[in-house]
């Protein structure tokens, strides 16, 4: 387990000022519904959001920080080394399984966000994802774009797709890739608020479009740079296919592959 270490990022003052946002909205609570003026009520509502909103932000950097401290201690430095994120998205699918195998076999962990009907459907998956090292992440229970839904059902995608990773894993995410990267500043403020961090890709290979494996190998290794974080696709046969080869190329270039959490900010 990850402890608090000394220097690290401490949210204790944030949490004292959702202390205090909550004590400030307690009478209005208390007063029912017409009991305050409706602009104290929104006013006390968007600073215990806001409160919120600041303890998340420090809980998540707190736990990035942990987590880039402890892969230094197994000597991975992302400041220093020429590292690549491999990401898979919408699994687990029905390759999922040999693609775990490959990075295995490899010794390559890698970041996959996944869909909760699909992990509904393969939690046995999730859980070979998980005990093989790799980090698992939220990309929403159906897939939806979330910039067309209200703060609720944007928070339902969520967290329904924590319990179903948490429960099949007994892993929660801390990391949400928005389908298709729809993403605005209302959704960012709900997943920072659900405790997620938005991340998106800057190398996409497109691989959902040419299912082409020497393709999605080719883009994979001429786009990569120190810091990329690779978008692909475990739903597809050919992206696994292309795997082995993109592991053998990007090593072959000097780059260390590492999950999504030890990329350097």
């Amino acid at each position: 387990m990850l402890t608090e270490s000394a220097g690290l990022v401490s949210d204790e003052g944030h949490r004292t000022s959702l202390d205090a946002a909550l004590a400030a909205a307690d009478p209005s609570l208390d007063a029912g519904v017409g009991g305050a003026p409706v602009a104290e009520v929104v006013a006390q509502r968007d600073a215990v959001l806001g409160a919120t909103e600041a303890v998340w932000t420090d809980r998540l950097e707190l736990t990035l920080q942990q987590r880039r401290e402890l892969g230094r201690a197994q000597g991975v430095d992302c400041t220093v080394d020429r590292c690549v994120a491999l990401t898979f998205d919408d699994g687990p699918g029905a390759d999922t399984e040999r693609l775990l195998k490959t990075l295995a076999e490899k010794h390559v962990t890698a970041t996959f966000f996944l869909v909760g009907t699909n992990v509904e459907k393969r939690p046995d998956v999730v859980r070979d994802t998980a005990a093989g090292g790799h980090l698992l992440a939220n990309h929403t229970w159906d897939h939806p774009q979330l910039t067309t839904l209200d703060d609720d059902e944007v928070r339902a995608e969520l967290e329904r797709t924590q319990e179903a990773i948490t429960e099949a894993s007994g892993e929660t995410p801390t990391f949400l890739r928005p389908p298709y990267g729809d993403v605005d500043d209302r959704v960012r403020s709900v997943a920072t608020r659900t405790g997620l961090q938005v991340i998106l890709w800057n190398l996409d290979t497109l691989d959902w479009k040419t299912k082409d494996a020497a393709e999605t190998r080719r883009r994979a290794v001429e786009g990569a740079r120190p810091g990329s974080v690779v978008l692909m696709h475990d739903i597809h046969a050919t992206t696994v296919d292309a795997v082995p080869g993109i592991i053998d190329d990007l090593r072959a270039e000097g780059y260390t592959l590492v999950t999504v959490d030890l990329l350097a900010p």
